[in-house]
């Protein structure tokens, strides 16, 4: 759907202060590995080094393995031959690529299509080397498309008996990156649970981030909300504990569609969700970019473990709205 850049909009760096210079929490040791364009990071507490290194060693295999499923660009993924299917066509793909699929379904049906992971497909000219993302490995040419592009995931057949994905209509691509980083950051949560691992924080980019327990003496991992405009003016701060926070922000970037219009999102500045994975953090902070304010206080509404930020352009000046209940965050107002 679109590669998150936050760029001045780092809702992540008051969190990583309280990581780095942890007191009297101890200090963390510091995992980091480039994989589906971004730059992931595991800080691991009271663990000893070589235990923590080959942990985290197999959380960075875990992810380069879900990269090669499900990398719109690598032409052997199951993304990709799904996307070269013609219409009444289906695949099988493996287990990874339809559960991910389908969680990007039943978030698009939630959201009443706002999360779209065949808007993607109106990026005509997205290119796996644009000069923020790297050069995926085995990445190729964007896949040459015949006729005009259709968009819905009502028009992509998921088939969880035959373990299949087919499209009912020419010209749908389905592009995981608005929920793949997220998916990798709850499997990274597994593995690091079979390894031991209980007191972590992992994060992807400056998208999302997931604390995994909590060191002591901290009421929970401190958060800040900047000013997509300007990244010194902080208009709030909160603390979550066993949720994940993801972040998106259109300042400075054309890559968040809206799918029933095509057209870059121009409703918020940024958007930010709070969930209970990050596969759901993730594809809601883009979903809240799409959505009316008036459809976000509903979401939160039905689903009461979801939280949502919105910041809007007030005559110039930012402000916050928010959704759900932020009583336990402890959220406050920066004026």
């Amino acid at each position: 759907m679109e590669e998150k850049r936050l760029r001045v909009s780092d809702i992540l760096k008051e969190a990583a202060v309280a990581i780095e210079n942890p007191k009297p929490v101890e200090k963390p040791l510091r995992f980091s590995h480039r994989a589906m364009a971004t730059e992931f990071e595991i800080f691991i507490f009271d663990e000893d080094p070589n235990d923590a290194e080959q942990a985290c060693g197999a959380v960075f295999e875990e992810i380069d393995r879900l990269e090669q499923q499900l990398s719109y660009f690598i032409p052997w993924s199951d993304v990709s031959q799904i996307n070269r299917l013609r219409a009444g066509q289906a695949v099988r793909v493996g287990a990874v690529t339809l559960e991910c699929i389908s969680l990007a379904k039943r978030i698009h049906d939630h959201t009443d299509g706002a999360f779209d992971p065949t808007a993607g497909a109106l990026l005509r000219e997205r290119r796996p080397w644009d000069e923020n993302e790297d050069f995926p490995v085995g990445g190729s040419l964007q896949p040459e498309r015949n006729g005009p592009v259709s968009v819905g995931m009502d028009l992509v057949e998921i088939n969880s008996e035959l373990q299949s994905v087919g499209k009912l209509v020419d010209g749908v691509a389905v592009d995981l990156g608005g929920i793949g980083k997220g998916y990798a950051l709850d499997q990274a949560r597994i593995v690091l649970q079979d390894w031991g691992i209980d007191r972590a924080v992992a994060q992807a980019g400056q998208s999302t981030i997931y604390p995994i327990g909590l060191p002591s003496h901290m009421q929970g991992w401190p958060m800040r909300l900047l000013n997509p405009r300007g990244e010194q003016d902080v208009l709030g701060r909160f603390y979550v504990n066993a949720m994940v926070v993801s972040a998106s922000s259109a300042e400075g970037s054309t890559h968040i569609l809206d799918p029933k219009s095509g057209e870059p999102v121009q409703r918020w500045l940024g958007a930010w969700s709070v969930a209970p994975s990050a596969v759901e953090a993730d594809a809601l902070s883009t979903a809240f970019m799409v959505m009316e304010a008036h459809e976000v206080q509903k979401f939160c509404q039905d689903h009461a473990d979801i939280r949502a930020i919105l910041v809007e352009d007030d005559s110039g000046i930012p402000n916050v709205l928010k959704f759900g209940d932020w009583d336990r965050f402890g959220f406050e107002l920066v004026t």
